[in-house]
């Protein structure tokens, strides 16, 4: 979550309904009013004059726990290639942010040895499907398109609001639409919409 001064918790709303929808799905207890005031007044108590990256993790009987730390807003645009790393679209917990985080890591330190803000991970019908801190958005034929659920995405907050605030279709993602797309955008609750450029991969 972002949090400053200026603006509070960026996209709360969105991030108490992501967090309740997986916890209904995972059977983990969850209370949304004492998390929301929990968030509240731990961000309270941050140096008002940076903007801050906080993290949230809730245990499967409840207990959350908040840490924090400033938000360096990276270059525009964004560096982007494929990881390699191949995911199965029909695995449930794609659909979830969980702390299992071992692909999402591995796609990471691709993209740290090439020099790109992220890499990209493709599913087992070689769909490009999301970043490993990320969102993708390609505007395609006069329109934004962005891989839908189906393919092995995450839900993103960022991505909720790009839909609400630009708009996009869902389509599957190929290599090739990332070579012809007249735009990339990438997205996250941290950073928001940014602009990305195709470096290979």
């Amino acid at each position: 979550m972002r949090y400053s001064s200026v603006e509070g918790v960026r996209l709360l709303d969105f991030h108490l309904d992501r967090l309740e929808q997986s916890s209904s799905v995972m059977a983990f207890a969850m209370q949304r009013d004492e998390i929301g005031q929990a968030i509240h007044s731990y961000c309270a108590q941050l140096d008002s004059e940076v903007v801050h990256r906080v993290r949230l993790t809730l245990s499967p009987k409840g207990q959350i726990n908040l840490t924090s730390k400033p938000f360096e807003a990276p270059e525009s645009p964004l560096k982007i290639g494929l990881s390699g790393i191949r995911v199965a679209s029909g695995n449930p917990r794609l659909g979830h942010k969980t702390t299992l985080r071992g692909i999402y890591d591995r796609a990471r330190a691709v993209a740290r040895a090439h020099g790109w803000f992220d890499a990209l991970l493709i599913n087992e019908r070689d769909e490009v499907t999301e970043g490993a801190v990320s969102n993708l958005f390609l505007r395609l034929d006069g329109g934004w398109v962005t891989p839908p659920l189906s393919s092995g995405v995450l839900p993103g907050v960022g991505r909720r609001d790009f839909f609400l605030n630009v708009g996009a279709t869902e389509r599957p993602i190929y290599k090739r639409d990332l070579k012809r797309a007249k735009e990339i955008c990438l997205t996250n609750a941290i950073m928001g919409t940014q602009s990305a450029v195709w470096s290979g991969g």
